[in-house]
Parts: structure tokens; sequence; C-alpha cells
């Protein structure tokens, strides 16, 4: 009886033991395993459109329209599909475009930005830690960033994760937005880049409210327009990525726009790099020039002239990856259009079949931009740069399997427009953009095949 006593004694504390360390033995068996996937198989999959709730107090949210210019950060509660955060930093998003939507008080088109560790460091969203909400007024169709996204993937090129949400605040539908992941230390994990390395995003327009006057105030009057080349200033900032000097102070568009702390000897290796560029001297040691090449081809086939190439040096990351610089794409919804070519209308025909060894526009000296001087101006990185394009052509069977992916997704997401606010335009208007890409990008193939065969020049000369 003593030994019988004993036995259930220790059974008693074996049973206790195995309800405190994850449950009986038995009735666990039918728990669901626990949910680790990251946010790029959830938040970024791209099957079906998202829901993110933002709970915000009726203080801040007033806050947050009439100060929206200068982007505070407010304590929200946010719910990702269900799946609840508290203490997360919210706020508007943007530059120019931002700027003018505040002029004009359109609160129904504000892009906005999440930052889930701004207030608690150790917080993710399943390893998310910045996450952009978008509406993109520059593009009525909703489909470029998705284009951007599939295009620099077959580039090889790393790349924001891109889907779709309806966004409410306080249970009031805000209508449709684009979701993009951030380039920041996430992306970096995600890309399997150098984890503790600087990440700056140039800016020739920093944009805040002051600063956005007097941007526009030094601006020659219709420079925009004709783009006189004896008029066209290098801005002096460093976004173009001309060397101005040794000092840190000589490339505020750089080091102001820091969106991770850099040390003193990434400092000088930017400013090293740059002045390489210059002096067309060692630049393999400071850019990997590979990755540069499959860059440009992307944002060529694309026709997308406004980031580093365009008039305005903007819209791209500048990142240190094991040692060297590489630029990735950011903020590409003026792609696949030739609108800003109507300064020059004998070419804005032209730019479904535009040469792929032109990437400036007309009139813009390639010295203004010294990193695309590089790949031009020898045989090897002009090699590499051709080779880009035939790798993305052959990645999507001529862009066939992107065209295929971005009829799913507009399919998809055709029914928010509806709910969307500050709509102006129709599904007929929209229906048209849509087709209008899946035509530029059919086309667009068809040239550089052309190009790559030698079948037409690469070149306006």
């Amino acid at each position: 009886m003593k030994h019988l006593r004993e036995y259930a004694e220790y059974l008693i504390c074996f049973l206790l033991l195995a309800i405190v360390f994850g449950g009986t033995l038995f009735l666990n068996q039918n728990q669901p395993p626990l949910d680790t996937r990251t946010y790029a198989e959830t938040l970024f999959d791209n099957s079906r459109v998202h829901k993110i709730e933002i709970f915000i107090n009726d203080a801040d949210k007033t806050r947050l329209w009439e100060n929206a210019i200068y982007k505070p950060k407010l304590h929200v509660n946010v719910s990702v599909d269900g799946e609840m955060l508290s203490n997360v930093s919210f706020s508007t998003h943007g530059n120019a475009t931002l700027a003018n939507n505040f002029e004009l008080n359109n609160y129904g088109v504000y892009s906005y930005k999440i930052i889930f560790n701004y207030f608690n460091e150790a917080q993710t969203y399943r390893g998310l830690d910045k996450l952009i909400l978008k509406y993109p007024i520059e593009d009525i169709s909703w489909i470029r960033e998705a284009m951007t996204t599939a295009i620099f993937q077959a580039a090889d090129v790393p790349v924001s994760l891109t889907s779709y949400a309806e966004v409410f605040i306080n249970g009031e539908s805000q209508g449709l937005r684009i979701l993009q992941e951030e380039v920041s230390s996430s992306f970096q994990a995600r890309n399997n880049l150098s984890q503790n390395s600087a990440i700056f995003k140039p800016e020739a327009i920093n944009v805040d409210r002051d600063r956005y006057i007097k941007y526009q105030a030094r601006l020659p009057e219709g420079q925009l327009n004709t783009l006189d080349q004896e008029k066209l200033p290098s801005f002096g900032g460093g976004a173009e990525l001309i060397f101005h000097g040794n000092q840190s102070s000589d490339y505020p568009d750089i080091f102001e726009n820091a969106i991770k702390k850099y040390s003193p000897a990434e400092e000088v290796l930017v400013i090293n790099a740059i002045k390489a560029l210059c002096e067309s001297k060692s630049v393999s040691d400071y850019w990997n020039l590979t990755e540069i090449a499959n860059y440009f081809a992307a944002q060529n086939l694309i026709f997308d002239m406004d980031g580093y190439t365009g008039a305005i040096a903007h819209n791209y990351y500048l990142v240190i990856n094991n040692g060297k610089l590489e630029l990735y794409p950011w903020d590409n919804g003026h792609s696949a259009k030739n609108d800003w070519l109507n300064a020059w209308p004998n070419l804005a025909e032209r730019f479904t079949s535009w040469p792929i060894d032109e990437l400036l526009q007309p009139e813009l000296p390639t010295s203004y931009r010294p990193l695309w001087q590089t790949i031009v101006s020898s045989a090897e990185t002009l090699a590499k740069y051709h080779g880009a394009f035939d790798n993305i052509l052959k990645n999507t069977s001529n862009l066939f399997t992107v065209r295929e992916e971005l009829m799913r997704q507009y399919t998809m997401i055709r029914p928010y427009f509806d709910r969307t606010s500050a709509s102006a335009f129709t599904d007929s208007d929209r229906d048209a953009e849509f087709l209008s890409i899946l035509d530029f990008l059919e086309k667009r193939a068809n040239s550089i095949n052309d190009q790559l065969q030698e079948k037409a020049p690469t070149t306006f000369e």
C-alpha cells in the first residue's frame, strides 16, 4: 500500500508538471500549432485585400488632421487582420504630395506610416518594423507599385514588398491603401543584407513645410518645363551623387536623410564613393556595379524618370551592403507614363520604345548623374546593364507573367475603388489606365528585345 501511495504521488507530480510546462499530455493534442509566419507570409500575401484598423483618441485624431504637414507621431492601437498591437506610432507620410494635400485639405487622400517599434523597441509585427499605407494620387490604376515590385524582383534587386488593405480609423473606412514595406532593418533582414549597415534616402527636395517653400523659391521660373541646360542646377546637396567636398555637411541631401544611424567610417565610405565616381577611379571598390546595373535596367524598363535619373534626384535608397553602396527603388508611381515628356512632344510617342542606353531626361547632361555615367561609359558595365534586361525578360517570359499577375491583382482591388474617398475618377477611367499599362509592358518587352538583338538602336544617335 505504501508503494502504491508513493506511485500515486509521483504520478500527480508528473501531471502537474505537464500542465505547467505545456498543458496535459493528452488535452493539448488538438490545440492548433503556433502561428510563426513572418510578415512577408501574412501581411504581404497578395491573394486578398487585408484589413488594418487604427484606434486613436479624438484629440489625437484632430491633431493628426490639423498638423498633418508636420507628421506628428501619435500613440495608437493597430489591428492587422485581427491581430492587435498596442502603443504603436501612427503619422501622415509623404513630402511634396503631402504638402499639396495639406494645402487643399484633402484629408481623404493622405498616406500614412506605422512604426511598430517606435515607442516599444522590442515590438514588431511578425518581424516588420515600419509600414507605409500609401494613397497613390499619381496612379489612378493603383497597380504601378505592384508592377515595380515584380520587375525589380525579376532583376534581382532588393525591393519593398507591396500588398493592399482597406484602412479604418476608429471604425470609419478610409478606403483602399497600398501597403509598402519600408526600407529599414526588417527589409535588410528579409533580403539577407548587412544588418547593421547605414541606410540613406537622398532627397534633392527635402520637404517639410519651410524647406518646401524655399525649394520652390530657388527654382528659376519655367525651369521644370524647359530644362534649359545652362540653367540646370546640380542643387549641390548630394542626391545627384556629385562630389562637392570631403565633409558630411557638403551632402545634406544624404546625411540629413539617414534612415538608420551611420558610423564615422560609413560617412567616409559614402563621401569616398562619390569622389571615386566623379574621378572615375576605383569605382568598383565602393559600388556594387552589378546591382547598380540591374537597378538601372529595371528603372529604364518601367520608364520611371521620377528618381535618381530625373530632373530632380530623389525616390531612391542608398544602402551600404557588404562594404559597398547599392541603390534600391522607392515610389515608382510615375512609371509607364510619358506625361513628363510634354515639353518634347516629338519624343512622347516613343516612350514604349525608348532607347535602353538613354535613361536621363532630354537635355540633362550625363555629368549631372555620375553613377549613370559610370554604367554607360564602360564596355564592361554596359554589358552588365544589357545583360540585366535579358535576365528580366527571361525571368518573366517577356513580362507575360507580370501582366498576368497584375490582371489578377487589379480584378481583386477594383471593387474597393467605390469606397475609397476623394475619387474623382470613374471605373472606366481606371480600367482604361490599367489597360494602357498592360499595353505598355507588352510593347516595352518587344522593343527591348529588338534593341538587344540589334534590330533597333539603343541610343537616339
